[in-house]
């Protein structure tokens, strides 16, 4: 790969980054402890994984966008190209982090991650994949290396928010079930 096809890809990257809807934030994105080097993010499809991602990118990359870069494992730039050949060319040119979107794409992911992880230690690894695909994300050597998130699909509280009606902290289950009264009352008085 040659340097201008890198900084084309990284062009895209951050695009797509800048292009991404930033009034709607899951929940999710909060708890996550983006200082951990290998985070899978589970999740069904369109739960909002690749908005999560985007948006974490843009808030804490926003002056150093060089060093972060986000791809999407389908897309068909992958069918001539590989990823440990994009990672190296980033990590060479001051990449720190790497964001890999629809990670069940690519062929042998697994252990094409786990070599990015050992080989390449200042790097960050994210990547993202479905829950429905029964991913073994506790297998071999990634239950060493990695923090796994399950980000489930949009509660009813956040629809709520995202349409603007009423935003509200989250409530347990024994909260809810000791408190009834009270929180229906918050909510609608």
């Amino acid at each position: 790969m040659d340097t201008e096809e890198y900084y084309k890809i990284l062009d895209l990257s951050n695009s797509r980054i800048l292009r991404n809807d930033f009034a709607t934030r899951r929940f999710l994105v909060e708890k996550i402890d983006w200082r951990d080097r290998l985070i899978c993010i589970s999740g069904s499809r369109g739960c909002g994984k690749t908005t999560m991602i985007l948006q974490h990118i843009h808030d804490d990359f926003e002056k150093e966008m060089e060093k972060a870069l986000y791809v999407s494992l389908d897309n068909l730039w992958f069918s001539t190209h590989s990823l440990p050949e994009l990672v190296d060319m980033h990590y060479k040119n001051g990449g720190t982090h790497v964001f890999l979107d629809e990670v069940h794409h690519l062929k042998d992911w697994q252990l094409i991650i786990k070599n990015l992880y050992d080989e390449y230690p200042g790097l960050s690894i994210v990547y993202t994949g479905t829950s429905l695909l029964k991913i073994d994300y506790e297998s071999g050597d990634f239950s060493r290396r990695q923090v796994t998130y399950d980000l489930p699909g949009l509660s009813f509280r956040e629809y709520l928010c995202f349409e603007n009606i009423i935003d509200m902290e989250a409530v347990s289950l024994k909260d809810l079930l000791k408190n009834h009264r009270k929180i229906a009352g918050d909510i609608a008085p």
